[in-house]
């Protein structure tokens, strides 16, 4: 995606505030986006800085373009955005108010809500869940835009030299890794449980836990203690700082990437994984459902815990909040699965890469904030404008998946049926209420919209999967006899098909 010439649009100022060249997520997000920014003619981007920065491109950076932005704000800036931590609700000296702002506890702060709603114009996100928080806790959902986070294919692809170190210290061993804080949000003594609990010391196994150091240590100190112990199953800990350049190699050192997180706002790891070509074991619920398919990686069930109080540290939140709790038995059971289907497992890494690489990209993720601009400042284009039609059920969509996504089932089941009101025979609306109906036990009438589904999606492997469980609840896989000899004529070397046929008797 290219960025185009618009001469009648005119030149737009923006002011762009947050963190740069330093070592932690948000910093990263506005560097990649700012980079691709800056290729628009039309966009005259000013930076202001958060925090000092903590290194400097050097001329083969990417980067390098940055350190030449003026550092002096537009005095009459058409966009300001915000995009650091923490965040800062006042409003900009001039320009429409942009606040980039994550959250991954679901329920937002209270004084957060007031604040947007008195000063903000627009609030990006980097994924659908983190719409639907933002929405369940009063946002009005014509303010709260998905601009997502991407990957460079350039850098992060199967090509990218291995790490050195990694196999030093792994030896000849299957290496399951995983990049991030080690933290409770990020499931890391979920990953570790379920790893020592299913592979033993003489296994030929191993999994390379790269802690940040952004977070805090409190569990670091247990896994580096763990990581030096040779009775165990084999792991290997670091947290030292790996150069932006050389993070590919992390990737492509090891085998299969697991990120079993309880919250996240997208997710750029799992996608920097699949990107080098990683098949990934991931939470089956939440931000990384934007960009990892069905048949792109492993999920793991997991179920959606609210805390106890309305409050994360500090912060009051409007209701309570929660996180997905992913099921460690299951967990266990998928590292075994990809451990002993190796060839299978990288396969399925290797063509989930392409979309990534071809999709979720941060040239594309940079469009669609450049498109946010003129569309905040009513410069759409007449073809755009004719598009944002086009694109209304897609979001709404979106929208009501999300809100299965948090657990929200009534509401859910009334989006998707407004949505079937509008644009009547949508295959994915019906899946829907029949996945709501499912989790409210509701088993026959979710038999009855799967098959409606099914009728419109002909025979696609997602909805005859959970036609499948809803059936065995009520008792009635008979009826999916014919929809799946069908759609093994279609997919015959879908493992969850070919599974569901062989219990069937159909194979």
């Amino acid at each position: 995606m290219c960025a185009q010439q618009l001469p009648d649009d005119g030149i737009i100022k923006i002011n762009w505030e947050g963190s740069l060249f330093v070592h932690h997520s948000l910093g990263m997000v506005n560097r990649e986006l700012m980079t691709e920014l800056i290729k628009f003619p039309h966009l005259a981007l000013r930076h202001i800085a958060y925090e000092p920065d903590l290194f400097t491109p050097d001329a083969a950076s990417k980067y390098l373009p940055l350190t030449a932005l003026l550092r002096e704000p537009h005095r009459d800036a058409d966009i300001h955005i915000r995009h650091r931590w923490p965040p800062d609700f006042s409003r900009p000296p001039s320009g429409k108010f942009i606040l980039m702002q994550p959250w991954e506890y679901g329920s937002l702060p209270v004084t957060w809500c007031k604040a947007i709603a008195e000063t903000v114009d627009e609030v990006w996100v980097y994924s659908r869940f983190l719409k639907v928080c933002y929405e369940r806790s009063g946002i009005p959902a014509d303010k709260v835009k998905v601009v997502p986070n991407g990957i460079d294919p350039l850098c992060f692809n199967p090509d990218a030299p291995p790490a050195p170190w990694v196999r030093q210290a792994s030896g000849d061993r299957y290496r399951f890794l995983f990049n991030g804080g080690v933290t409770t949000r990020k499931g890391t003594d979920l990953l570790i449980n379920a790893y020592l609990s299913e592979f033993k010391a003489d296994e030929p196994v191993c999994l390379v836990i790269k802690d940040s150091n952004v977070y805090g240590k409190g569990m670091s100190a247990k896994v580096r203690e763990l990581a030096a112990r040779d009775d165990i199953a084999r792991m290997v800990y670091t947290s030292d700082c790996i150069p932006h350049e050389q993070l590919p190699g992390l990737y492509t050192s090891c085998d299969c990437y697991v990120h079993p997180y309880r919250a996240e706002g997208y997710g750029l790891p799992i996608a920097e994984a699949m990107a080098c070509g990683l098949p990934v074991i991931v939470t089956g619920g939440g931000a990384c459902l934007d960009f990892v398919e069905p048949e792109g990686g492993y999920f793991v069930k997991c179920s959606l815990e609210a805390m106890k109080s309305k409050q994360v540290s500090d912060l009051v939140t409007v209701d309570y909040p929660f996180w997905l709790v992913p099921d460690t038995g299951h967990l266990r059971s998928v590292l075994r699965y990809v451990f002993d289907n190796k060839e299978k497992a990288r396969r399925r890494g290797r063509k989930a890469g392409v979309t990534i690489r071809s999709v979720h990209t941060w040239e594309n993720a940079a469009a669609v904030a450049e498109q946010r601009f003129r569309a905040l400042l009513g410069r759409l284009s007449p073809a755009e404008n004719g598009e944002k039609a086009a694109l209304e059920r897609s979001a709404q969509i979106d929208r009501a998946v999300s809100l299965l996504q948090v657990g929200a089932y009534d509401d859910a089941m009334d989006a998707f049926q407004k949505i079937l009101l509008r644009y009547d025979g949508n295959s994915l609306a019906y899946e829907g209420l029949a996945i709501a109906a499912f989790y409210k036990k509701n088993y026959d009438e979710a038999c009855n919209l799967f098959a409606a589904a099914n009728r419109i999606g002909q025979d696609n492997v997602d909805i005859i999967v959970n036609w499948y469980e809803a059936a065995k609840a009520a008792n009635a896989v008979d009826q999916l006899i014919e929809p799946v000899r069908r759609a093994l004529q279609l997919h015959r070397d879908n493992d969850e098909l070919r599974a569901i046929a062989v219990e069937m008797g159909i194979l």
